[in-house]
């Protein structure tokens, strides 16, 4: 008898959460590339240096949309994978995915940071 894919609600959640997540940071993450988000101490990456001026705005977030997109891409597939995996591995395959989501994000934060300064003039 073919065994029947059995996922957990808790996987479900997990693996939801994971492609929500992924769609936001790729639609996001679409907005920085285009030179799009407009600045915000709402919306997008907020840091002091990214906050200067409107150029080390755009800067920021363009040099951190490839990490943030990839991240995002990196949520939605690693979703489908904790439905597909078995039963015992789900909720850990969509645990180590929104690990690995936010480490994208991190370094897209800290991507936007270097970006932002190379703009700002030095002060003497």
């Amino acid at each position: 008898m073919p065994s029947v894919l059995r996922v957990t609600d808790q996987t479900l959640g997990m693996a939801t959460a994971d492609l929500v997540l992924g769609l936001v940071l790729v639609l996001v993450g679409l907005r920085f590339g285009a030179r799009a988000m407009p600045r915000s101490p709402m919306l997008g990456i907020a840091i002091p240096s990214a906050m200067e001026s409107d150029e080390a705005w755009l800067a920021g977030h363009e040099a951190a949309a490839a990490p943030v997109v990839q991240g995002g891409a990196l949520g939605m597939l690693g979703a489908l994978g904790a439905v597909a995996a078995s039963a015992g591995w789900g909720g850990w395959i969509a645990c180590g995915v929104f690990a690995a989501v936010l480490g994208h994000v991190f370094g897209g934060i800290l991507l936007c940071d270097k970006a932002a300064k190379a703009t700002v003039p030095a002060t003497d």
